[in-house]
């Protein structure tokens, strides 16, 4: 909302703009030394985190502005500026204009708060295991470093369309397996992300020796099971690696501060030439009773440890749980100046009773504008809500824009674009809207996951 304020006003000024959005955006403050780009996290023995330094947020927006900036040699074009700063900077709550080039290039002397920047989108998260005793902790083991969380993909609205555009590898160097993703309707494939991933993995090993793990899930709407997959990576010649690991399922907030945990896997596994491995499971949360906020984030962290070398690695990562859709269902296309019937469905995903639901429907261009109280919604039970929209005399595309909450589930949306022309034919047929993406850079698909474990030759 606010990243949309400052682009309208930036742009009634003249100023090209636009809005983007961060999937996991790392937060640093600086230290005395001032930024390290870092983000530390500490476990203990059985995977909980017991504190970290700094935070890694599921998403957060801010804007890019067209300067021309005499004050910095080669910091022309897109510079960051953000509406809602985390961090203070010179004792005030401000963020920008950071030069986007120059965040690229990782400049940490570029004034207006390029290294905060850079950390937000480039940082290191470094995992390590602590024994705590007597109210203080001390290090045991390094878990490894996790170089793509932070800032994984960065997406704007692509010029003239609805459709996302991947602006990642404007603010940061990204290895040739990265490509643009794009989908239609401004979905955004992850594959190329998890191909990184998985390739930086399989060079440690290659490199180091030893073992890897990588976590993979997608997001989900309420009423799906999480499924999440543990893929290891080994060296043929290393032989046989007994690893011990733990899976656990904690609650977060959207800034990734845990609030309780939820489920915890433990497991055996031995890895050699001929016998890799690979298991998913499905995390159950359709009973969703913990859901206080909406949408909730579930932080997967996997701590694995090789018996033998005592080689022990932490890997997270976090699926967001989206509100359930409102479907729409309206003739497209349909002509100027005449009614239309709209039909909007709705399916509760909880085996629990929803209370005081409040359903708006507007149309602004069409003359709809409809607000409806429901006092319950039966689990797993479903209402349909029929009304009708009038055309104008203006052609072209047209949204018939649809809310509906209640105390359990708030802001639900659903939406239909209905195409209006000046030609009056054939009853139009209905037409059943496409369900909006899901607003964390992923798609739209029953979470399916197809792993291989590999085993480097």
């Amino acid at each position: 909302m606010f990243g949309g304020a400052l682009n309208t006003l930036l742009r009634t000024l003249g100023i090209p703009s636009r809005q983007l959005t961060t999937f996991n955006s790392a937060h640093e403050s600086a230290g005395p030394q001032g930024y390290t780009h870092v983000i530390k996290r500490y476990y203990d023995s059985t995977g909980k985190m017991v504190q970290q330094d700094g935070s890694v947020w599921n998403f957060h927006s801010w804007n890019d502005a067209w300067m021309k900036r005499s004050d910095l040699s080669g910091g022309d074009g897109w510079s960051a500026v953000d509406s809602t700063p985390q961090e203070k900077s010179q004792d005030v709550f401000q963020m920008g204009p950071a030069s986007v080039q120059k965040v690229h290039d990782k400049v940490d002397s570029a004034q207006y708060d390029n290294p905060f920047v850079i950390s937000e989108v480039a940082a290191e998260i470094h995992n390590y295991q602590v024994a705590c005793s007597g109210g203080s902790c001390h290090i045991t083991k390094d878990l490894g470093v996790d170089e793509e969380t932070a800032g994984a993909l960065i997406l704007t609205q692509a010029p003239n369309t609805d459709a996302a555009s991947d602006i990642t590898n404007q603010y940061k160097t990204l290895p040739s397996s990265h490509f643009l993703r794009g989908l239609p309707g401004g979905q955004a494939a992850t594959a190329p992300f998890r191909e990184r991933a998985l390739m930086r993995r399989i060079n440690k090993v290659r490199a180091n020796g030893g073992f890897a793990a990588m976590l993979s899930s997608d997001d989900v709407r309420m009423g799906r099971d999480v499924q999440v997959s543990v893929q290891f990576i080994a060296q043929a010649s290393s032989g046989d690696q007994r690893i011990d690991f733990l899976l656990r399922s904690t609650v977060t907030d959207y800034t990734s501060a845990p609030l309780f945990d939820f489920e915890n896997v433990t497991d055996t596994v031995f890895l050699n030439a001929s016998n890799g491995y690979t298991t998913t499971w499905n995390f159950n949360v359709t009973n969703y009773w913990f859901l206080k906020q909406v949408p909730a984030y579930l932080m997967l962290t996997l701590y694995a440890e090789n018996q033998e070398s005592s080689q022990a690695l932490a890997e997270s990562i976090t699926v967001a749980i989206a509100p359930p859709i409102l479907v729409v269902v309206t003739p497209d296309p349909v002509s100027t100046n005449q009614t239309y019937p709209v039909i909007l469905s709705f399916q509760n995903p909880l085996p629990i009773m929803l209370t005081n639901c409040m359903l708006d429907m507007e149309a602004p261009t069409m003359g709809l504008s409809q607000t409806a109280k429901y006092p319950t919604v039966d689990p797993f039970g479903a209402f349909t809500w029929e009304g009708v929209f009038t055309t104008t005399a203006e052609q072209g595309t047209q949204s018939i824009i649809a809310s509906f909450t209640c105390d359990q589930i708030p802001d639900m949306d659903g939406y239909a674009d209905v195409t209006v022309t000046g030609v009056l034919g054939m009853p139009p047929a209905p037409r059943h809207t496409a369900p909006l993406p899901l607003a964390f850079g992923h798609r739209e698909v029953e979470p399916v996951v197809t792993p291989s474990t590999i085993i480097l030759a």
